[in-house]
């Protein structure tokens, strides 16, 4: 570990590479949970098969919002995956003002 104000010891092309990896792993995350999530909902067979139905009444399955679980998955992943951008995105920008060593 590094004391404030004193310069970094790591090695650089090890640091670069995960670096770019964790890059990577974000951008990976928020593809997989936006993919995850336009998976189209999976269509459901029950019912109420024992009675005749309602003359007025319309039965319109698609009306509501089905969340899937895998939609769900989705959500979060692509969410970790936009934390882990945001995160990576504000070290760059807090890095560029800092003199180099």
């Amino acid at each position: 570990m590094s004391e404030v104000g004193m310069p970094s010891t790591s090695d650089p092309r090890r640091s670069a590479w995960l670096r770019v990896g964790g890059l990577v792993l974000a951008v990976l995350l928020v593809l997989t949970g936006a993919l995850l999530m336009l998976l189209p909902a999976p269509q459901t067979s029950i019912g109420w098969f024992a009675y005749a139905p309602l003359p007025q009444t319309v039965f319109a399955p698609d009306a509501g919002v089905h969340v899937t679980p895998l939609a769900l998955l989705g959500l979060a992943l692509a969410a970790v995956g936009a934390l882990a951008l945001a995160a990576r995105g504000g070290w760059a920008l807090a890095r560029r003002g800092m003199p180099r060593s």
